[in-house]
């Protein structure tokens, strides 16, 4: 069969239908190989291809053990580097490049660096050379990280991080960050122990702990010595969970706090549900939700129902039974009696009040309609400019502009008014009494 050869010096093609290219004491050797140029490049297994400087392709001879077509199928580059570059078996594909092999990029900045998608069909491996998952980490230490998405046998909606220990072995599955130096001091941020129990420890400069769900709870801590859940940020959300089933933040605490959010410039917690709970918290002894707000101008406890719903519930017992509310409308409801600090103790500068009954008289009651009620339920109580007038005392005026009244502290202008209205009242009768006794006694 012909060999073919395009030039250069002391090249052999003597495979059939072998071919060399050109270049410096190349040959090629096996059934249909090919060099394509270069310097001493060997092509000795049948299909094989080498080129560019001492790149070996094994020969029949070289293999031994009986072996006819040498490593046929390998595919071998080297670069311009010695020592030889030499196949170790058959239908390999091997590059040897000191600087980076590059795809859809010429300018590589590792030994592979790929511009675009990659897609991978079977398991990765890294550190191992069998793969039993779809991604999996082996260190020579003996741990190994595997992670699993949709083999055909496990749900693919979770990822499966494991160590392994042999059969039958349990291991805690701890992550650590080294310091700058790469020392072997480390800071522990999240533990995954072998009983199912997980501790996080982190400080992140844009957010603490966030995640999503579809349907179910987002995040869930149990603790029962310590924080449920504990998040802190210095630019963003302390803890955030979003879930559009169940619960988006859920804390449970034997004795110490079950939802702990902090937060130097955004939010503390959280929790947004599509049709579940926003923020949860269940403790044995202490506080459920805890919030601290170092602020001025923001609230510790801030909640949005962007439906028509509650915007706060609070329940108590074994046997939870409502004890207050707060709806989307501003209606409010509560089960037991509203107190207000009144201890003569916490006061100063004590006035009486004047003239209460001709400030009461030029008061109106009236009825009316919110316009932001899309009920149009009809309401009784006073317009606050008119009351500002008489007693400014008990309006109060937000940022924007609108104004709300203090409904209970009327309670003294009217008792202060009624007291007024009998002692005008007695002395008329006092002055009737008078009148009554000199016509009885004509």
């Amino acid at each position: 069969m012909p060999q073919a050869w395009g030039g250069g010096y002391e090249n052999i093609a003597s495979g059939e239908t072998s071919t060399v290219g050109g270049g410096y004491s190349n040959i090629a050797s096996g059934y249909g190989a090919t060099v394509s140029g270069g310097y001493f490049n060997l092509a000795g297994g049948d299909y094989s291809w080498a080129g560019g400087n001492e790149a070996r392709v094994r020969d029949a001879a070289t293999v031994g053990g009986g072996n006819t077509t040498g490593d046929q199928g390998t595919f071998v580059w080297s670069d311009s580097q010695g020592p030889p570059f030499q196949s170790t078996g058959q239908n390999q594909f091997l590059v040897r490049a000191a600087g980076g092999v590059g795809i859809n990029k010429n300018n590589p900045a590792a030994a592979l660096d790929i511009n675009g998608n990659a897609l991978v069909s079977g398991n990765l491996g890294i550190g191992t050379i069998a793969p039993n998952r779809s991604l999996h980490i082996a260190h020579n230490g003996g741990v190994e990280m595997s992670m699993l998405v949709n083999d055909g046998l496990t749900d693919w909606r979770t990822w499966n991080i494991w160590t392994s220990g042999g059969a039958g072995v349990k291991q805690n599955l701890n992550f650590r960050l080294l310091n700058d130096l790469g020392t072997a001091t480390t800071l522990d941020v999240f533990h995954l122990n072998s009983d199912g129990s997980a501790w996080l420890n982190g400080t992140l400069a844009s957010g603490g702990l966030a995640s999503t769900l579809a349907g179910g709870i987002a995040v869930n801590g149990s603790s029962t010595s310590s924080y449920g859940v504990q998040g802190t940020s210095t630019n963003s959300v302390g803890v955030v969970g979003v879930s559009t089933n169940n619960t988006g933040v859920w804390g449970q605490a034997n004795t110490g706090t079950a939802v702990d959010g902090s937060s130097t410039s955004g939010v503390g917690v959280l929790g947004r549900s599509t049709s579940g709970n926003g923020v949860k918290g269940t403790t044995g002894n202490t506080i459920a939700i805890y919030a601290v707000n170092n602020s001025t101008d923001a609230p510790a406890i801030e909640g949005w129902n962007q439906g028509s719903g509650y915007l706060y519930r609070g329940w108590s017992g074994a046997s939870p039974v409502l004890k207050f509310w707060v709806a989307n409308n501003g209606n409010a409801w509560l089960a037991g009696t509203l107190t207000q600090a009144s201890d003569a103790r916490l006061k100063t500068d004590i006035r009486p009040l004047e003239d209460t009954l001709d400030k009461v008289l030029r008061l109106r009651g009236v009825s009316y309609v919110m316009k932001s009620d899309e009920t149009k339920t009809r309401r009784i109580g006073v317009i606050a400019q008119e009351l500002e007038r008489e007693y400014p005392e008990l309006v109060a005026t937000d940022d924007q502009g609108m104004k709300s009244v203090a409904y209970a502290n009327l309670t003294a202008v009217l008792i202060e008014a009624v007291k007024q209205l009998k002692a005008e009242n007695d002395a008329l009768k006092a002055r009737l009494d008078r009148i009554e006794q000199l016509l009885t006694t004509k």
